[in-house]
């Protein structure tokens, strides 16, 4: 939106260091913000972490229900991840 592309150009321009979201969207990442800097505080859609394994994935679509597998140790993965 252009909310999150004005926070990206303040960012550009050194007036915000960190973003702190509450959203979980994914509008900010897709925006350009880092996700290094960049705290979800209530985690993001798009983020799963291996239930099995603790393999961490970022994707830019949620994937489909049957693509669910790890690519580390082929098991399901479903598990939102919230971390920073």
């Amino acid at each position: 939106t252009v909310s999150h592309m004005i926070i990206k150009a303040l960012m550009d321009e050194g007036y915000v260091a960190f973003v702190c979201s509450q959203n979980i969207e994914n509008l900010h990442r897709t925006s350009g913000i880092p996700k290094s800097k960049l705290w979800e505080v209530h985690g993001n859609l798009f983020d799963f972490e291996c239930s099995n394994c603790g393999a961490v994935y970022d994707e830019d679509f949620p994937p489909p229900v049957n693509d669910m597998l790890c690519t580390k140790c082929s098991r399901t993965w479903y598990k939102v991840s919230n971390r920073p």
